[in-house]
C-alpha cells in the first residue's frame, strides 16, 4: 500500500513540474520586458538623460519595454575591481551585462584579459566614427569596445584672481610654471584621480622625459594644494581660492555654464591636447547581449550623440541635465552649430603630438608612484627649494639639480614590468623620496652659500 501510494505521489509530482514549468516558459515567453544591467562611474546626469531616451528608442524599435538596472562601486577604478573579483567567482558570466564610463585605459585591460564580447555594430554608424584622433583609437578594431563620447582634459581659471594678481589667461601647460603663479594653482593628486593622472602625462608625452619633469616639477612647486578629487580643483578655482587648475573638460563646462563666462574660464591647451574617448563594452556571459548592442547603437546613433552635446531643453538634447560631453562622432558638430554651449571642435584642432595610450598603460603605476615620491609626498621641500631659486640671480646650474629626476625613461619601462612586486616597489618609492628630499635640501642649502 505504501508503495502504491508513493508510486502515486512521485507521477502527482512530476505532473505538477512540467506543468509549472510549462506556465513559466508562456509567462517568460508572454513577457513584454527585456531587461540590461549597466555598471558605469557615470554622474547622475548621464543615467538620468540616457536611460529614459533609450527606454523610448527601444520600445519604438521593438515594441518591447526594457528594464534598464544601474550599478556602481564609485570610480573607475573601483568599478573594475568589483568585475574582476566577480568573474573569478562566476568565470561564465557576473549578471552585469555592460561597463560604461572610465575613458580607455579600463577597456584595454578588460580586452587582454578576456572579459569582453566582440560587438559588431551597424556598418553606418561604425562608418560616421573616425578610427583614431590624434594617435588614440576610439573603438577597438576588433570590436571588444568602442567609444561613446569624447573627454578633453585642460586648465580651468578664475578671470578675476587672474585680473587681480595682473596674470594673463593660459594658453599653454607651459604657462603654469610662472613663478607668479606660486600657491595660486590646485591639482589633484595622480595616484588618486584618472583625469589628473592623464593631464600630467599628457604633458610628459608631448615635452619628452626630461623636459616633461622639468615642467612637472615646476608646476607642482607652484601647486597650493593637491586634492584628492578633480571635483574639488573646480571648487578651489570657482571660489577664487586659487587662479587655475587641471580638470576633465566637462565639469570646467559646467562651471563655465554656471558661474558665467565672464569669471570662469577653460582651455585645451596648446602645447599637448590629449582627448581620448569614454567607452563601452559588453562583458562576457551576458545573458541580454542583443539588448546591450541596440544601447550601444542607440548612444552612437545622431540622436544619442545629441544629447551629449545640446543643453537642456533643446529639441533632441537631455530632458533633465545639460552633460557638456563631446560627440565621438564628427557629423553631429554642424548638426548642434549654434544650439549647444561646447563651442570646441576636436576634429578640427590641431594636435602637437600624438599621445601614445599603450606607453602611458604600461608606464601608469610607475609614473604615478614618481610623481607621488618628488613631487606630492616632498611638496613642503619642493615649493622652499623652488622659492628659494627665485632669490637669486643666477638659477641655471641649481635649476639643473631642481628638476632633475632619479631614473631616465628606459628605466621607467623596465621598472614597469616588476611594479606588481610590492616589495620591489615600496624599495623603489624610497628610495625616491629620499633622492628629492636630499635635491631639495642640497638646493637650499646652494642657495644659502649664494
Amino acid at each position: 500500500m505504501r508503495k502504491t501510494f508513493l508510486f502515486f505521489l512521485s507521477i502527482t509530482l512530476s505532473f505538477l513540474l512540467i506543468f509549472c514549468s510549462k506556465s513559466g516558459n508562456n509567462k517568460s515567453r508572454k513577457s513584454n520586458i527585456d531587461h540590461l544591467v549597466i555598471i558605469s562611474p557615470h554622474e547622475n546626469s548621464v543615467k538620468e538623460n540616457f536611460i529614459p531616451a533609450f527606454r523610448d528608442w527601444y520600445f519604438n524599435k521593438t515594441k518591447r519595454q526594457v528594464k534598464v538596472e544601474w550599478l556602481t562601486q564609485g570610480g573607475t577604478s573601483d568599478n573594475l575591481r568589483y568585475i574582476r573579483s566577480q568573474f573569478k567567482k562566476y568565470p561564465g558570466g557576473i549578471g552585469i551585462d555592460m561597463m560604461w564610463g572610465g575613458g580607455i585605459s579600463p577597456y584595454l585591460k578588460l580586452k587582454q584579459e578576456g572579459l569582453l564580447e566582440k560587438v559588431d555594430i551597424d556598418q553606418s554608424i561604425k562608418k560616421a566614427i573616425p578610427g583614431k584622433l590624434n594617435g588614440i583609437s576610439l573603438y577597438d578594431k576588433d570590436g571588444y569596445w568602442y567609444g561613446s563620447c569624447l573627454a578633453g582634459f585642460g586648465i580651468i581659471y578664475n578671470k578675476m584672481v587672474l585680473n587681480y594678481n595682473k596674470l594673463s589667461e593660459p594658453r599653454k601647460w607651459k604657462d603654469m610654471i610662472n613663478p607668479k603663479l606660486l600657491g595660486w594653482i590646485s591639482c589633484a593628486d595622480p595616484r588618486h584621480s584618472g583625469s589628473s593622472h592623464v593631464a600630467f602625462d599628457t604633458i610628459l608625452q608631448a615635452y619628452g622625459w626630461d623636459k616633461g619633469w622639468d615642467l612637472l616639477t615646476k608646476i607642482g612647486a607652484n601647486v597650493k594644494r593637491f586634492t584628492i578629487s578633480s571635483q574639488d580643483v573646480i571648487k578651489d578655482v570657482v571660489s577664487g581660492d586659487v587662479a587655475c587648475g587641471f580638470c576633465v573638460d566637462y565639469f570646467a563646462w559646467k562651471a563655465v555654464k554656471d558661474f558665467g563666462g565672464s569669471k570662469i574660464g577653460f582651455v585645451f591647451p596648446e602645447d599637448g591636447l590629449m582627448v581620448n574617448p569614454d567607452c563601452f563594452a559588453i562583458l562576457k556571459g551576458t545573458q541580454n547581449y542583443k539588448v546591450a548592442k541596440m544601447f550601444m547603437e542607440f548612444v552612437l546613433s545622431v540622436k544619442g550623440q545629441k544629447i551629449w552635446m545640446l543643453p537642456e531643453g533643446a529639441v533632441g538634447g537631455p530632458t533633465k541635465s545639460s552633460i557638456f560631453r563631446l560627440s565621438i562622432r564628427p557629423d553631429v558638430y554642424d548638426m548642434v552649430k549654434g544650439k549647444t554651449f561646447l563651442k570646441i571642435n576636436p576634429f578640427k584642432i590641431k594636435a602637437t603630438f600624438n599621445y601614445d595610450i599603450n606607453e602611458a598603460e604600461v608606464m601608469w603605476g610607475v609614473f604615478n608612484d614618481l610623481f607621488g615620491a618628488i613631487i606630492v609626498d616632498n611638496h613642503d621641500l619642493l615649493v622652499k627649494a623652488w622659492k628659494s631659486i627665485q632669490s637669486i640671480r643666477q638659477k641655471d646650474n641649481l635649476m639643473k639639480t631642481f628638476v632633475k629626476v632619479p631614473i631616465n625613461l628606459k628605466t621607467a619601462k623596465d621598472y614597469s614590468n616588476r611594479w606588481d612586486d610590492e616589495i620591489f616597489r615600496n624599495k623603489k618609492i624610497d628610495e625616491w623620496l629620499n633622492f628629492a628630499s636630499q635635491k631639495y635640501n642640497k638646493v637650499i642649502e646652494l642657495v644659502k652659500e649664494n
